[in-house]
């Protein structure tokens, strides 16, 4: 979330001219996701180089660091244009993961991955609702739906989410991935 847009928020909340009520959870997560990257110890494989043929369907790899471990994991793994894919977070550590709504897509292209949200949502890239949904650990989050547009291009692709660890004085964000195919 653009900076700009957070302190925007905090300012009308501030004045009490906002129109809708806002956890104050939601903003300090936010006014922490501008400032922060990602955590220098959290691990992840790095993609598979082109000469060993495109990455397989499937949730991405477990993400981890510092007792929190994360992946995504799409439904169904293999979709057509049209159809609606599902994605859910699933908090493999022991700690609390923070995330929104918010998403990116990007398609796998001579052995890269290139950004492809506004190809792949129908009607073009979406505007996400910036809510807070929290994931104890060992739990799985509720399924998120894309629905995938009529034209998009058969490939492999992958959904990108970010999530913010809970429990020190300023969260990691670890990037989660899922993998899915849409078939001709």
């Amino acid at each position: 979330m653009p900076r700009s847009v957070v302190v925007e928020l905090m300012t009308q909340i501030k004045n009490k001219k906002a129109r809708f009520t806002i956890l104050p959870a939601v903003l300090a997560v936010a006014a922490l996701a501008v400032g922060c990257g990602s955590s220098d110890d959290a691990t992840t494989s790095e993609d598979p180089p082109a000469s060993s043929g495109a990455p397989v369907p499937g949730p991405g790899e477990v993400v981890q660091t510092d007792g929190a471990a994360g992946t995504l994991i799409p439904s169904p793994e293999v979709v057509a244009p049209g159809d609606v894919l599902s994605v859910q977070v699933d908090n493999q550590g022991t700690r609390r993961l923070d995330y929104g709504l918010a998403n990116s897509v990007e398609r796998y292209v001579d052995g890269d991955w290139v950004e492809a949200t506004a190809e792949v949502y129908e009607g073009g890239p979406p505007a996400f609702i910036e809510i807070l949904l929290t994931l104890r650990g060992g739990m799985q989050g509720e399924l998120e739906e894309i629905p995938l547009s009529q034209t998009v291009e058969p490939g492999i692709y992958r959904v990108v989410k970010d999530v913010f660890v809970q429990g020190g004085t300023v969260p990691d964000q670890l990037t989660l991935e899922a993998i899915f195919e849409v078939s001709a």
